[in-house]
């Protein structure tokens, strides 16, 4: 490949013009390569083989995001607030219909110029483009007026690095990691430094009260960011310690911990998601309902959807959860969720006395999934208020036995080491067993 390489480079010093056929030689390749517009199978293979179609619904769902706000996008940071609201939105349209498959909430799009377009809108997506000409035209002018042959190859493999660095973008997110985006800088930083060509200067030469403003003024600011960073720090470790409280049960501790947390995040997002789960815990429905629904413009995971529509529930507001979860399963959210979603539908209809259609829910869950002991639950609701008393009684006793055995399985889980966070979960899954064992005796005790 060197030697390739060797005699390619003296064959284009020579005759400029097969300069031509390498360009047609590299838009040949990338259309060969590209799978949207390759012929070849064995790359489209391989685009799948690598979740190429859950790249392609993140590049998809920012694209109706732009769509939408074509001109200063949908805002900073708004790819990973807004992409749940917008799958259905995106699966609604004529090409979502290939991608109506499960897919989680995604924080990045997968391509760094798709989220700006989608984010900042065609004005941020010029201005990254404008940067990227400017570094190909400042890199090219450097090397081209290089005289030293070693600082030439030099600048080739600092290009090289950015270039690749740039190609990682199209599939990936470099940009948004600490690692890649330091190893970009510091690439480019030595690219444009003076080792290559002259570099510009921006001096200042402050005297008197100027220079003492400018230095109270920039001990003030890393003050303030050495504050926020500290803030921000303190806050993470009392998020972790409010989760471990949760787990293990301590409802008032993890309250007063979670509570702090977002006192000292400078901008909560999970510690605000979190605050809402254990206020309801503890039985703080309105409290829980602020900060769930304060969510929904900072923190939006599909599970946001479920814990606010049970508070809503909780609450009697039965219009508010339809809504949300009538969102949630036009999402096409996984298995155990959308079972969640459909159930609490159920409990909807119930409320607002539509027999028929909870039963039909129901019915369809427990024919997906036999062992569902809290639809069984329902049905056996269903048919008391529809005085079918002998079907109530056996709706409450396939609960019962499916209740009985949960309780057995988690009893010998709980009995051998757990990690904290399985050990609060089965836990809670335990005592949410228990209640409704007992409501189904009460049930069963209350028939005629």
């Amino acid at each position: 490949a060197s030697v390739g390489l060797y005699f390619l480079g003296r064959a284009l010093r020579r005759l400029p013009l097969l300069w031509l056929g390498v360009a047609a030689g590299l838009v040949l390749a990338l259309v060969l390569l590209l799978p949207v517009t390759t012929p070849l199978s064995a790359v489209r293979a391989l685009w799948q083989a690598k979740s190429g179609a859950i790249r392609a619904w993140d590049w998809w769902v920012g694209y109706e995001m732009w769509r939408d706000h074509p001109a200063f996008g949908i805002g900073l940071g708004g790819y990973k607030i807004f992409f749940v609201p917008y799958k259905p939105k995106f699966l609604g349209s004529p090409r979502g219909a290939a991608y109506a498959f499960p897919f989680p909430r995604a924080d990045q799009a997968h391509n760094e110029y798709v989220q700006v377009a989608a984010e900042l809108g065609t004005l941020g997506a010029l201005v990254l483009l404008g940067g990227l000409a400017l570094l190909a035209y400042l890199g090219l002018a450097r090397l081209t007026r290089q005289p030293d042959p070693q600082k030439r190859l030099e600048l080739l493999l600092l290009g090289g690095g950015l270039l690749t660095a740039l190609v990682h973008a199209v599939p990936t997110f470099p940009f948004h990691l600490p690692a890649s985006s330091l190893a970009f800088v510091a690439i480019l930083g030595l690219a444009l430094s003076p080792r290559y060509g002259p570099v510009g200067s921006f001096f200042f030469n402050l005297r008197g009260i100027g220079r003492k403003a400018a230095v109270v003024f920039l001990a003030l600011l890393g003050g303030a960011f050495a504050l926020f960073a500290v803030r921000d720090g303190v806050a993470d470790g009392l998020l972790l310690a409010a989760q471990a409280s949760y787990y293990m049960g301590r409802l008032d501790q993890a309250e007063a911990q979670i509570e702090r947390a977002v006192r000292l995040d400078f901008c909560p997002r999970v510690s605000l998601y979190w605050l809402g789960l254990i206020k309801a815990q503890a039985g703080k429905l309105a409290e829980a309902k602020e900060a769930l629904r304060a969510c929904l413009n900072r923190y939006r995971p599909e599970a946001l959807y479920l814990n606010l529509a049970g508070v809503h529930l909780q609450l009697g507001e039965y219009g508010e959860a339809r809504a949300l979860l009538t969102e949630l399963l036009a999402t096409v959210p996984f298995a155990d969720m959308a079972r969640d979603a459909s159930y609490y539908l159920a409990v909807v209809d119930l409320a607002e006395g539509r027999l028929l259609e909870a039963k039909t829910r129901l019915e369809e869950l427990v024919r997906t999934d036999p062992q569902f002991e809290r639809a069984w639950i329902l049905l056996g609701e269903v048919a008391k208020r529809r005085y079918l008393w002998d079907e109530a009684k056996s709706h409450y006793q396939r609960a019962l036995r499916i209740i009985e055995e949960k309780i057995s399985l988690i009893q010998a889980r709980l009995s051998q080491p757990l990690p904290l966070k399985e050990y609060g979960e089965l836990q809670s899954q335990l005592g949410v067993l228990r209640e409704m064992r007992q409501r189904a005796l009460q049930a069963l005790e209350g028939l005629p």
